[in-house]
């Protein structure tokens, strides 16, 4: 298996077994990240902010020789 797979339309590789974070009180300040507002559906790369209007978000991928 994969990991990932087409849309039914073509229009986007998703990866089923990952889910977007709900933003809460835990959720990192001013680093970058995946940020999506569920209602609106667009994902972007960006730095969220407290006031945001973000609702979910995701840590960048890495690769494997990085050290974190």
């Amino acid at each position: 298996m994969t990991g990932y797979k087409l849309t039914t339309d073509r229009a986007a590789v998703v990866a089923p077994a990952i889910k977007w974070l709900p933003i809460d009180k835990d959720t990192p300040v001013g680093g970058k990240m995946l940020l999506i507002n569920r209602q609106q559906g667009i994902a972007v790369i960006s730095t969220r902010r407290v006031q945001d209007s973000w609702t979910h978000w995701h840590p960048l991928p890495t690769f494997d020789e990085w050290k974190i």
